[in-house]
């Protein structure tokens, strides 16, 4: 090991990212964000973006938003609108087995509660 130093350098690296973390991780301090915890109080919640990446999987299907707006109705009947860059957004499978059928770019609005 004295003649590869670069594999000692990355053995140390990886190390101290190990160490970091597994045991310096503070996941109390880790909260969800805006959008999450309004759409879990929440009845109807709107969303919109454009696709960026579609998952087809047995049970549903994933699609990932870029540039996305949430608006969140409450039982007050305050609408309230949140600006997200990201957003993943699951969508159950027909019992037929019919998989939803989008494009990448496309815009999309989804509803629900």
């Amino acid at each position: 090991m004295r003649k590869r130093p670069l594999c000692m350098v990355c053995l140390v690296l990886l190390a101290i990212q190990l160490v970091r973390v597994s045991f310096l991780q503070n996941t109390k301090d880790q909260k969800p964000s805006l959008a999450e915890t309004l759409i879990l109080d929440e009845k109807d919640v709107i969303c919109e973006g454009t696709v960026y990446r579609i998952e087809n999987k047995s049970q549903s299907t994933a699609i990932y938003l870029k540039d996305a707006v949430v608006s969140c109705t409450d039982q007050k009947s305050k609408n309230q609108i949140i600006k997200e860059k990201k957003i993943l957004v699951t969508i159950k499978n027909n019992k037929s087995g019919k998989k939803i059928r989008m494009k990448i770019g496309q815009k999309l609005n989804v509803w629900g509660g």
